[in-house]
């Protein structure tokens, strides 16, 4: 069994999974022992999800420099940190895997940061339910349970592609007798969203509808002023209505008002008027005979689909935990019992098989046996181990000589360093005496680049120490001295080289790797 408690302001309604006579319970944030009663004779088996429908959500965007994966979750661990406070009940930082390149040329992703305030005791609420152990499945968000429901419910209903949903488009979806809610979407992902209340003379439908376009009017107006995108640009609109009979007429509305400008181009936008009842399928709360407002059609959509929460808390965390361990310990025992019914059968086959295959084995070996004893008479071993040991002694003291014979020093070994670093590429050597012209001391001096560099230095750095502790063990090196570190903090020092990975971002630097004395050979 499942409950929803869909949480305003006010207080909070109690749904069940299971249609009761009682219907719908609702409370009162200052009902404290109604409330406290209510969570104690919850079953432990029941699942409860949040859904917080606040007009204290505060979702903010913002550009902040990309970073590489494995930085993302400590980016947003701290960011998250920050915004916690007394006054401060959930709050979340998310990715939202959109990115740009800013006017300086630097790559940027968007960041979303939500809070929601304790004014009404939220904490408290969470905290008695904790106490009572209730199994919280996930706590959500109004507005992105929105986005769930338009991706998974309108959408296919309504036969738009992928690239239709990527066109700016706003939701004006109703709330409760007087209360909508407008949802801005831009590239496939929500950015803006806000509840309103209409300032309608009656509550009869015409009226409703006036007050509905001059709100439109207002959120498209908004949507301009936060340079999402170019003014009078196209956007789409989306209205989902309880009432049918709103919606009368209004799209000609829209174009008569100007919230559709006629210079846009039908390609660019797309317009829908929609009530919830028509989207949802086996709805419980959300009948023909009964108010069918969003929270009822949100309600209906979490009952019958399985929706990762946004909002989280540690306790909220550990039972995630609890229950990925708990499928995970059953999908292995399945497993396992499969495998135990496999391996009987194929353990079998494999008995069947071998009594086949040690006649065929038999066979081979006499087979063998009798080639052995021909090429043993065919070939006179004449060498002896001794001369052939020599042999190759000989020749790898050749080949040394071949690769040592300038100062002393091994080539091969240096080569095979190198390579051993992708991410670094020499463009010069330079050999040259350590003192007179007649000293056995040589010095060797490369410069190089190290790759890629995305506006950090901690990988760069450490790619050149590698290199140098691995030429600090070849031998006949004395010392190696970093000359030039890959830290200039002057971006335009950077420069875009060719490499396996393509053409990236690259630091300069500079070894100088003094010789042991040696002599020509």
């Amino acid at each position: 069994m499942q409950y929803v408690f869909y949480v305003t302001e006010s207080g909070f309604r109690a749904y069940s999974s299971v249609l009761s006579d009682a219907g719908v319970e609702e409370f009162s944030w200052d009902d404290i022992a109604q409330i406290e009663l209510f969570i104690s004779q919850l079953s432990s088996k029941v699942e409860v999800m949040l859904v917080l429908d606040l007009i204290d959500e505060d979702l903010f965007f913002e550009w902040v420099p990309k970073v590489m994966p494995w930085e993302r979750t400590a980016l947003l661990k701290r960011r998250k940190e920050r915004l916690m406070s007394e006054k401060i009940a959930l709050s979340e930082v998310h990715s939202t895997n959109q990115l740009r390149k800013s006017d300086e040329g630097r790559k940027e992703e968007l960041i979303l940061s939500a809070t929601i305030s304790d004014s009404f005791k939220l904490t408290r609420f969470l905290t008695n339910l904790e106490a009572a152990q209730v199994v919280i499945k996930g706590i959500y968000s109004k507005p992105f349970l929105l986005t769930y429901y338009f991706r998974q419910a309108i959408r296919p209903s309504l036969g738009l592609t992928k690239e239709q949903e990527a066109l700016p488009f706003l939701i004006i979806s109703r709330q409760s007798e007087l209360n909508y809610r407008q949802t801005f979407f831009y590239q496939g992902e929500m950015r803006l969203s806000r509840p309103v209340e209409i300032e309608a003379q009656d509550k009869d439908p015409q009226s409703i509808h006036n007050a509905l376009l001059e709100e439109t009017k207002l959120a498209l107006t908004y949507v301009y002023n936060q340079k999402i995108i170019p003014f009078n640009a196209p956007i789409g609109l989306v209205f989902l209505e309880e009432d049918e009979l709103v919606l009368n007429h209004i799209e000609e509305d829209c174009l008569s008002s100007g919230i559709i400008r006629p210079s846009w181009d039908p390609q660019d936008y797309y317009f829908v008027s929609k009530t919830f009842a028509e989207f949802n399928a086996g709805m419980q709360y959300c009948l023909d005979s009964r108010t069918c407002y969003s929270e009822q059609a949100i309600i209906d959509f979490l009952f019958q689909n399985d929706i990762k929460g946004f909002y989280s808390t540690e306790y909220v965390t550990q039972i995630q935990n609890f229950q990925i361990g708990r499928k995970f310990l059953y999908s292995f025992n399945l497993a396992l019992l499969a495998g135990g019914l496999a391996f009987i059968l194929i353990n079998g086959v494999d008995n069947f098989l071998s009594w086949q295959r040690i006649g065929l084995l038999d066979q081979n070996i006499a087979s063998h046996q009798k080639e052995k004893q021909r090429l043993t008479e065919l070939v006179k071993l004449q060498d002896d181990a001794q001369q052939i040991k020599a042999s190759v002694e000989f020749s790898e003291a050749v080949l040394n000589l071949r690769v040592d014979r300038l100062i002393g020093f091994n080539i091969q070994g240096f080569s095979e360093t190198v390579k051993r670093h992708p991410n670094i590429q020499l463009s010069t050597l330079d050999w040259r005496n350590a003192g007179p012209l007649d000293s056995l001391q040589h010095e060797l001096v490369m410069d190089g680049w190290v790759f890629p560099f995305y506006d950090t230095y901690k990988d760069p750095v450490a790619w050149v120490d590698a290199l140098v502790n691995d030429l600090e063990q070849l031998d006949k090196v004395e010392t190696v001295t970093l000359v030039k570190e890959p830290l200039n903090r002057e971006l335009k020092q950077a420069v875009r080289v060719n490499t396996d990975q393509g053409e990236v971002y690259a630091l300069p630097f500079s070894i100088s790797m003094r010789l042991k004395d040696g002599q020509f050979k």
